[in-house]
């Protein structure tokens, strides 16, 4: 850092470092860490190097009440409104509130596939047995990719849970079977409740093998905001 601060037309506007843990024995871990870059500014600015943004705290650090001399924060699941722990008892969240509420979209197509058709469904062609299948506009262009492998994803159409069985650039395919009143302009939740039912932020987290804060950075600007329902 002395010597980049040494070299012409270059000014050091600040120092950081990332502290994130999610279960209680990463706490210990945590404050030590945080000890240590307070003393490397500290001696920094022994040295003469008084750096005007220091950060290293996390979410989770300010959450579980650890303390540090920095004047900066990263504030990332807790921007969402979001647990950074996987764990009970870590640090209070009782405050958080969600800003995310849910993902929905409608059906644009409807139709029923007899056996043996050669619609794709998950890589595979020909159907074993007849089935109705629709689509909705949402796909990878729209920050929601295809299931990770060993994972299945489902979708909430009129209250009931129905199985994702493709997902591509732009488009969702649903199998629809036993849903005879379901048609082109219905509501499909993606994330969020609809009836007696719900597709949490933290089961598509499962589902595509990331946390909920990646699943929401994902979606950021690919969907369209609305206040209040679809």
């Amino acid at each position: 850092i002395e010597r980049m601060a040494a070299l012409p037309n270059v000014v050091i506007e600040g120092v950081y470092t990332h502290v994130p843990f999610g279960k209680i024995r990463g706490r210990d871990w945590a404050a030590a860490a945080l000890g240590d870059f307070d003393r490397l500014i500290a001696a920094l600015a022994e040295r003469g190097l008084k750096v005007p943004v220091t950060q290293a705290r996390a979410s989770c650090c300010l959450l579980a009440g650890l303390e540090d001399a920095c004047n900066a924060v990263c504030v990332g699941h807790a921007y969402y409104g979001l647990s950074p722990f996987a764990e009970d008892g870590v640090g209070d969240t009782s405050g958080l509130r969600p800003v995310f509420g849910a993902l929905r979209t409608r059906l644009i197509h409807v139709a029923h596939h007899g056996q043996g058709s050669n619609m794709a469904i998950a890589g595979r062609y020909g159907l074993e047995r007849g089935r109705t299948a629709g689509v909705v506009p949402l796909g990878l262009t729209n920050g929601f990719p295809r299931p990770a492998p060993g994972q299945s994803a489902q979708v909430l159409v009129g209250g009931r849970r129905v199985p994702v069985v493709a997902v591509s650039l732009e488009h969702m395919t649903l199998d629809l079977d036993g849903l005879d009143d379901a048609g082109p302009g219905d509501t499909v939740t993606v994330i969020g409740v609809d009836g007696g039912d719900e597709i949490t932020l933290d089961e598509v987290a499962r589902w595509q093998q990331r946390t909920p804060s990646e699943v929401l950075q994902m979606l950021a600007g690919r969907v369209e905001r609305r206040s209040g329902g679809l």
